[in-house]
């Protein structure tokens, strides 16, 4: 069985609130008592991620399609306990945290990451 986690936020990653602790733990906890499972965990790249600590390694490029034309997106990934990977677009604005200080600046950005 394939386990896709897609969140906002994650611990270690970024941490906001509860989802980050949930999308975090949630993901290695199930691998701990399933080990025949295949999790995997996928995040936007906020500008927030200590790249020092994750350091990044490029997977993928594609185009997605978009009604104002199409908008690269690039997928990262770095080494942890379970396959992790960041996905990173012009959606995902790169001068905010998580969350942009007013909830209708989200849209686009969780909509492209969706």
């Amino acid at each position: 069985m394939r386990i896709l986690f897609l969140a906002a936020e994650a611990d270690p990653f970024f941490k906001v609130g509860g989802l980050g602790d949930v999308a975090g733990s949630l993901p290695r906890a199930l691998a701990a008592l399933r080990p025949d499972l295949d999790i995997r965990l996928v995040l936007p790249l906020h500008n927030t991620l200590d790249r020092e600590r994750f350091p990044l390694q490029p997977v993928a490029a594609l185009s997605v399609t978009h009604r104002n034309g199409p908008i690269l997106a690039e997928a990262y990934t770095t080494p942890w306990e379970l396959p992790v990977y960041f996905i990173a677009g012009a959606p995902i604005a790169l001068e905010h945290g998580v969350y942009a200080p007013h909830p209708s600046q989200d849209g686009p950005k969780y909509a492209f990451f969706s």
